[in-house]
């Protein structure tokens, strides 16, 4: 915990249960200072001490409280120049000085639960492309080391070069071993670039096993870098982004380099997350949404948040060049309907689509094949297909590779004859089994016992209907208040799920998980 609630600067403690069998769930007025985990990032030091209302909501069965709590977040402390550590010498350059004034070096620091390490250094560099580079690697290799070993398991270390010269790269680099280490841990990393934060666990990135491989682990080094596009990212924008696009794209990649070779660390094991800063003006009054560019041209949106903050943050397994976009897009026949705001909504996010630019088609039953594109991309995963699970899915489908990615994370099973159903419509409790994992794979599922199922399904007066296999799930969105019943006190089990109905879901689903506004 921080000195005091006026004075904090660093990680809060947030409790998640309580007594007599209490869920305590929390929320932010201000995540990117403090995050529902109780991650303090501390503003910058040019900036003003921050005020952060935590909302803590206490649940049990179908009863809820909330009770808030208001601090004061410190600002850090201003940061050393980066510059050379030896003024004994003379003011005026000679030649030698000349020939290095593209370069500097200077202490900089590792920020452990709160406290300063003066354990990296960081050389500044000129790029062929006019812009700094700035490279941060440990002072003491062993020093570092030593450090990491005695860290405690789920420590958050922080790297605070946000205030360094606007539109400047930064690249992190350390050895295999400290990475695997950190790993085995399962450090919390924060890096704060000008152009972008990065919060992941280490243990997300998939590391390779350098013996199996054949490599000296011991020459290797983990690389971090956050920066603003290329040539050759900006061409990835060229009419691809669609909407207005808000601030500056960002590239962001992990790799391990190895004898002059690179190999890239993609396809995280878990969600980290990704802040970008919002310009000032008109642009924090719009709704972003981070996107994710592949290099062969695919766009990917993110489920993002924003709302009284100054970054816009959105979860994602992936590193690459990100942008923000604001998109409002405009179906003639959601106009009225109870439905508008929650398909406006999630429509601009980019989640749901039309059936064409002027109809969204509200009151069709959606389908098996449908659900499912829809709930990898409202999970930020691109949808990269192998080889087919279900005998009726046929390889150039549309939705193939949605489905193929779906099934590999236990998102969708097929029937005992092997089929899927692709075109079958779904039924509201198929459809709340397949948001109820879901929300295991964003980390918002919570266990039910059977008598807190019973509870929660009481409350419609057709539980009945419910099969067996449906119950949990449904329970777990009635906990959430995800799923609701009608005007009539009755959910409907067995009827069939339209299209308006799964676009409700969908943002209460990602609401309730924090993901978006």
């Amino acid at each position: 915990a921080g000195d005091s609630a006026t004075s904090v600067t660093q990680d809060i403690e947030l409790p998640t249960s309580g007594a007599s069998g209490t869920t305590i769930t929390w929320s932010s007025s201000d995540s990117a200072v403090v995050g529902t985990d109780g991650t303090v990032t501390r503003p910058a030091y040019t900036e003003s001490d921050a005020s952060v209302t935590l909302t803590a909501t206490i649940s049990k069965g179908t009863e809820s409280d909330t009770q808030t709590f208001t601090m004061r977040i410190m600002v850090l402390p201003a940061p050393p120049p980066v510059a050379g550590e030896d003024d004994d010498h003379d003011n005026e350059p000679d030649e030698q000085d000349e020939e290095n004034e593209q370069e500097s070096t200077g202490r900089f620091d590792l920020i452990i639960n709160g406290e300063q390490t003066s354990v990296l250094a960081a050389t500044r560099t000129e790029q062929q492309n006019g812009r700094p580079l700035y490279l941060i690697r440990p002072v003491d290799e062993e020093q570092f080391l030593s450090i990491v070993e005695a860290l405690p398991e789920n420590t958050t270390i922080r790297i605070d070069a946000g205030e360094l010269e606007p539109m400047s790269d930064v690249s992190i680099e350390w050895s295999y071993d400290a990475t695997r280490l950190l790993a085995n841990k399962g450090i919390n990393l924060v890096v704060q670039a000008p152009g972008a934060t990065l919060q992941l666990n280490i243990n997300a990135i998939p590391l390779p096993d350098m013996q199996e491989e054949g490599q000296d682990a011991q020459t290797a080094q983990l690389r971090i870098a956050i920066g603003m596009l290329s040539a050759n990212d900006t061409a990835l924008l060229d009419g691809e982004l669609p909407g207005e696009q808000i601030g500056e794209p960002v590239r962001l990649s992990i790799a391990i380099l190895q004898g002059g070779t690179q190999q890239s660390l993609s396809n995280w094991r878990a969600y980290g997350m990704l802040s970008l800063p919002l310009p000032e003006g008109d642009a924090r009054e719009l709704t972003p949404t981070m996107v994710w560019l592949g290099e062969d041209g695919t766009l990917l949106p993110l489920p993002t948040r924003s709302a009284g903050m100054r970054v816009a943050q959105a979860h994602s397994r992936l590193d690459g060049v990100f942008a923000l976009i604001h998109h409002t897009p405009s179906f003639e026949d959601i106009e009225g309907r109870w439905s508008e705001a929650d398909i406006a909504d999630m429509a601009g996010r980019l989640i749901i689509r039309g059936a064409s630019a002027e109809a969204f088609e509200p009151q069709r039953a959606i389908t098996r094949a449908e659900l499912t594109t829809l709930l990898i991309r409202a999970l930020g995963m691109p949808a990269r297909g192998s080889e087919q699970s279900f005998e009726d899915v046929n390889g150039d489908a549309w939705y193939a590779d949605a489905i193929v990615t779906a099934a590999a994370i236990g998102l969708v099973t097929g029937g005992p004859d092997g089929s899927f159903r692709p075109d079958a419509p779904l039924t509201r409790e198929e459809a709340s089994v397949m948001l109820s994992r879901a929300m295991v794979v964003m980390g918002t599922d919570s266990a039910l016992s059977e008598q807190q199922v019973g509870s929660l399904l009481s409350g419609w007066n057709d539980a009945g209907q419910i099969a067996p296999w449906a119950r949990e799930g449904m329970a777990v969105l009635r906990a959430w208040d995800i799923l609701r019943g009608d005007s009539v006190g009755a959910v409907r089990p067995d009827a069939e799920l339209t299209r308006e109905e799964m676009a409700a879901l969908l943002r209460r689903m990602m609401q309730a998980a924090g993901w978006i506004d």
